[in-house]
């Protein structure tokens, strides 16, 4: 049974909880493996590593989602895999870029490299109070741009 099935509808990972993850992640881990198998997908768009981070699942998870919605629900025509293809492809141009961003290599994986002001850091909470104090000042002037 496919994992949204379970979750009822598409699956957005910033909203599940541990466990939920977790069950998610392992019925993922499986369809990747046989993604990379039957495509041979190399490690330099999906690498071993890939379920450390947060990027790669959501790739991942959109594409499995897809196909899974889209490419083989009997509703669909029967063309619709041939569009599930070609999202497979600016999928796999997309995992190549953010592999090559992250770094890494085959076996290695690398620590992720969050911005200061994104991580949970000083630098972080002085960001997020100026954002704050900048939409206020949007509200305040009617959204005039600033």
């Amino acid at each position: 049974m496919p994992e949204n099935d379970v979750i009822g509808g598409p699956i957005d990972w910033w909203t599940l909880s541990p466990q939920a993850r977790a069950v998610i992640l392992a019925g993922l881990g499986d369809w990747v493996r046989d993604l990379v198998r039957t495509f041979q997908i190399p490690w330099t768009e999906i690498p071993w590593w890939w379920y450390r981070h947060e990027g790669f699942v959501h790739e991942l998870l959109a594409l499995k989602q897809a196909r899974e919605a889209m490419a083989y629900a009997p509703t669909e025509p029967e063309d619709a895999p041939l569009t599930w293809l070609h999202q497979l492809t600016i999928a796999r141009t997309r995992l190549r870029a953010l592999r090559d961003t992250l770094g890494g290599d085959a076996r290695q994986c690398p620590d992720a490299d969050v911005q200061a002001w994104a991580a949970e850091t000083d630098e972080a909470s002085e960001w997020g109070m100026e954002l704050e104090a900048h939409a206020s000042r949007q509200i305040n002037e009617g959204g005039h741009r600033g």
